[in-house]
């Protein structure tokens, strides 16, 4: 399992199913490899979180171990 991102880092949207399926994502509010501030984990339904996109949207119910949080080396 993948290791939860901490609050306010910058984390990349990487959602595994992405890699057999990249067409299931087309719709998605979020591209994929795409760069957002994690906000956190959403207390009353667990593994899903809020993220915030650099053009200020919020988006929130994504699952989050569809993110990981990059290094400072990729930023």
């Amino acid at each position: 399992m993948a290791k939860k991102p901490r609050k306010l880092s910058i984390v990349s949207f990487e959602p595994w199913y992405a890699k057999k399926h990249p067409e299931a994502y087309d719709k998605s509010p979020i591209k994929l490899n795409e760069q957002v501030i994690y906000l956190g984990e959403i207390p009353n339904c667990l593994s899903h979180c809020v993220v915030v996109k650099h053009s200020g949207e919020v988006v929130w119910m994504v699952h989050t171990n569809d993110f990981r949080e990059l290094t400072e080396d990729e930023l």
